[in-house]
């Protein structure tokens, strides 16, 4: 290795935080790494190049330099780009980034922390504790892991597959009784809340016998509404995830417009496809109803279930996919015959 006598002493952190393990799984300090470039503000771009020269082999992440105090307190950050860009003279507290730095706690959900750095276009994630004392980095490599990890647990959770061993990367790999065990709760859930829709439209049996015709619009109806509902709960999961303090009131209330808008076109729709094809305005009339307002009720339930799950400090997920088809089947199959019956009635 070349000698380098004029590079300053370059900081180490503390012995007492270099184990990643001592922090829960669940957590940015399970993630992190301390093996990465560490400066002080008074260094030159000269030093610290000739110290990354020396020590390459050493980091796990070399995207910033990481500038702290003699206490390991975080002060700022020098992206490698700006390193090379500058004159070799340059002092580091000249160019680094001291402010609106982009940092997380050791107890900060990985979910979190990963779609902070993707929203901020940070490549890596200095630890700090509640001293600001750098504890270490969580680099790119380990966000993209927890990324394709949550991304996996949710296209689970969203099928109705129960969480198992992420090691399993793919179902051939998975154990026969395992997969079998993993997928059938939700599926006999359905069964049952099938059965429970059956019983309902037997209920309406005579409503049926006198207007045959109503039965073959059911499946429309129940489509539209789970249609609608899966689209709006897909679309809430994801902006819940990606904003923790999300408000919850504004998101609803600008939901159930876009839904307003998109029933009513339906509504129009249908009415006007059954008053040419089937002569029937005032059928077209009932089951425009009923689609509008399923699909009201679609949209209420795709976003109250999972908010109610995610209050629960549950995956919000896991109110969709199977469960939520159950709930919108069932209602929109009783709003249907509900409707149908109070103007038939007339």
């Amino acid at each position: 290795m070349v000698s380098h006598p004029h590079t300053p002493k370059i900081p180490k952190f503390p012995a007492l935080k270099t184990k990643a393990l001592a922090w829960p799984k669940n957590s940015a300090g399970h993630h992190l790494t301390t093996k990465v470039p560490l400066a002080t503000s008074q260094q030159t771009l000269s030093s610290i190049r000739s110290y990354l020269t020396d020590h390459i082999d050493q980091f796990d992440t070399i995207n910033y330099v990481y500038i702290i105090t003699g206490s390991h307190r975080l002060v700022g950050i020098l992206s490698i780009r700006e390193l090379l860009k500058h004159p070799p003279e340059t002092k580091v507290s000249s160019i680094m980034t001291k402010s609106n730095l982009l940092t997380a706690r050791p107890d900060t959900l990985p979910n979190q922390l990963a779609h902070q750095a993707i929203k901020n276009s940070i490549k890596a994630v200095p630890v700090i504790d509640q001293h600001r004392t750098l504890i270490g980095v969580v680099p790119s490599d380990r966000i993209q892991t927890i990324l394709q990890h949550e991304t996996q647990q949710k296209l689970l959770n969203l099928a109705g597959v129960l969480p198992q061993d992420i090691s399993h990367l793919s179902t051939l790999e998975t154990p026969l009784l395992k997969s079998f065990i993993s997928r059938l709760p939700w599926i006999l859930v359905g069964l049952l809340g099938g059965l429970f829709v059956a019983q309902v439209i037997n209920f309406f049996s005579p409503t049926l016998e006198q207007n045959l015709i109503l039965a073959a619009f059911i499946p429309l109806v129940a489509y539209l509404a789970n249609a609608v509902g899966t689209q709006t709960q897909t679309l809430f999961i994801r902006d819940l995830i990606l904003n923790h303090q999300l408000n919850f009131t504004t998101y609803l209330l600008r939901q159930t417009l876009i839904s307003t808008l998109i029933g009513l076109t339906c509504f129009a729709s249908i009415t006007l496809i059954t008053t040419l094809f089937w002569s029937a305005p005032f059928l077209g009339t009932i089951i425009g109803i009923s689609v509008f307002t399923s699909i009201l009720i679609a949209s209420y339930s795709a976003l109250i279930i999972p908010h109610l799950i995610s209050r629960l400090n549950h995956d919000p997920a896991l109110g969709s996919g199977p469960f939520a088809t159950i709930i919108q089947d069932l209602l929109s199959v009783i709003v249907y015959f509900l409707i149908a019956n109070l103007f038939l009635a007339k």
